[in-house]
């Protein structure tokens, strides 16, 4: 399994909400913990992560499984508010194999 590590650094607003997307056909799920201290596991879409949260770290864990018969490729994009932060690319090692995805989101 391919771990693949990424920092992202983001401005924080009013209203922080955090989509995750996994792409290429593939399945996935998140977990991650709010800077309020809940865990949040599942899909993750327009999930609050709070106001005002200018020097905390959000820690995403995406695990992605290939099940795309056509490619190997898989894909996380990240939105915050809706607007895309960026979108992480890794080819799984063979069929049926599987990336995590660790993602810090840095905000200020």
């Amino acid at each position: 399994m391919k771990i693949v590590k990424t920092t992202i650094n983001c401005q924080s607003n009013a209203d922080n909400k955090l989509t995750i997307v996994v792409g290429n056909g593939q399945v996935g799920q998140s977990s991650l913990k709010k800077p309020s201290g809940e865990y949040v596991t599942g899909d993750i879409q327009n999930v609050s992560l709070g106001s005002n949260i200018a020097g905390k770290t959000v820690f995403v864990s995406t695990m992605v499984t290939d099940v795309n018969p056509n490619t190997n490729q898989t894909s996380v994009s990240y939105y915050l508010n809706q607007v895309l932060l960026k979108t992480v690319n890794q080819e799984a090692d063979e069929d049926h194999s599987s990336v995590l995805y660790k993602t810090k989101l840095v905000f200020s």
